[in-house]
């Protein structure tokens, strides 16, 4: 487009050389069909007259062309510029595209998908720790649990063999205190 306005410029440049040289060739016939006094040549006034009114025809139509042609440039040039302007709005328009395709709005915040995409990973792996540190202590809690359990059942154990015990014990010691009575009472009748 930048090269058509000069383009334009050499074809009016040779349109205009082409037009010239028929106005040249008019002058040259006009001074050859003239006759010569001493060192001046004389021309006819009618055939001034005409060449006259040819230069003018010639002028005006080269005005006329080079008016049209100014408003054909004048066209281009606004052309060019809504296109340009045009060109800037697309681009502009591909950029908040681009920028909206790399960014993730969440709760009104405006965020790249890479700190989107940072914050979510830090967010997960965060919540796997958590979840591997409740895990673990959820394990150990039930593995003190499970020796709390054996140690109450041992300690139930070992008190039902003491209670066992106590109980044999304590009939052991009511039997020898019956016979231990029976006796000093089979004693006490005796005498």
């Amino acid at each position: 487009m930048k090269y058509f306005i000069p383009l334009l410029f050499l074809a009016f440049g040779l349109n205009t050389n082409a037009q010239n040289s028929g106005v040249v060739k008019a002058f040259d016939s006009l001074v050859e069909n003239s006759n010569s006094w001493t060192k001046y040549r004389m021309i006819k006034k009618d055939e001034l007259g005409a060449y006259k009114r040819l230069l003018i025809s010639k002028t005006d139509s080269l005005d006329n062309k080079i008016s049209n042609l100014n408003d054909r440039i004048k066209k281009l040039e606004s052309s060019l510029e809504k296109t340009e302007n045009e060109n800037i709005a697309l681009k502009d328009e591909v950029e908040g595209l681009k920028n909206a395709r790399d960014e993730i709005s969440i709760a009104g915040l405006s965020l790249p998908k890479a700190t989107y995409s940072v914050i979510v990973w830090s967010i997960i792996i965060v919540l796997i720790l958590i979840l591997a540190f409740v895990i673990i202590k959820l394990r150990n809690r039930c593995i003190v649990t499970q020796e709390i359990k054996e140690n109450l059942e041992n300690t139930t154990k070992e008190f039902e063999d003491y209670k066992h015990r106590a109980i044999e014990k304590q009939q052991k010691l009511g039997r020898e205190l019956l016979d231990a009575q029976k006796l000093a009472q089979s004693r006490n009748t005796k005498k």
